[in-house]
């Protein structure tokens, strides 16, 4: 979660991205997090990353600017970083099975003999009606 406020006097759309402190890469996250702050405003906003190691880490986040302003810093700018939080690996409580596999396979296998036995019955029954 990330709380921001908006601490001008007027409404303003803010998204942010953020990093992973430990490593500077890009934090994995499905989007821009964000969206439209009133005035004054102050959200929380929720929301999910992953990360590919098993360690500690925290993120750093930073207000994206928009491409039309000059200056970085007009509107606050700067960055916020998170406490970190603990990666671990998770385990599978129980191993797969390849016996499900199997069962459905076989019953793929007598479903289609069954189907080409049908189909070789009928077409014969089709030929004994021509005679």
């Amino acid at each position: 979660m990330a709380t921001i406020a908006n601490r001008g006097t007027a409404p303003a759309i803010v998204y942010f991205t953020c990093d992973v402190t430990e490593t500077g890469a890009a934090a994995q996250m499905t989007s821009y997090p964000g969206g439209l702050m009133e005035a004054g405003e102050e959200v929380t906003i929720q929301f999910s990353w992953m990360n590919s190691d098993v360690d500690n880490a925290s993120l750093t986040c930073e207000i994206l600017t928009p491409t039309q302003l000059v200056d970085e810093n007009a509107f606050g700018g700067g960055t916020a970083s998170s406490e970190q939080i603990t990666w671990v690996d998770s385990e599978d409580s129980e191993d797969g099975s390849i016996l499900p596999v199997v069962v459905a396979f076989a019953i793929a296998v007598v479903a289609m003999a069954a189907f080409f036995f049908r189909m070789t019955k009928s077409s014969e029954e089709d030929e004994e009606e021509l005679y």
